[in-house]
């Protein structure tokens, strides 16, 4: 799979970038990583980090 994401960035610039559905498994993992408390595995167990479906 692959996918295309439009872009705005914060000064008004805009563009087009791919990405495969391995990268975005691997962000996912990053974050998930990363950030323990978004990722559910915290005091509150809320995961706010979403779900990546899967192929």
């Amino acid at each position: 799979f692959v996918f295309v994401l439009n872009l705005i960035w914060s000064d008004g610039t805009s563009g087009t970038i791919w990405r495969s559905y391995s990268e975005f498994f691997d962000l996912q993992c990053k974050l998930l990583d990363n950030f323990a408390e978004e990722a559910g595995r915290g005091k509150r167990k809320v995961r706010t980090i979403p779900f990546l479906p899967g192929r």
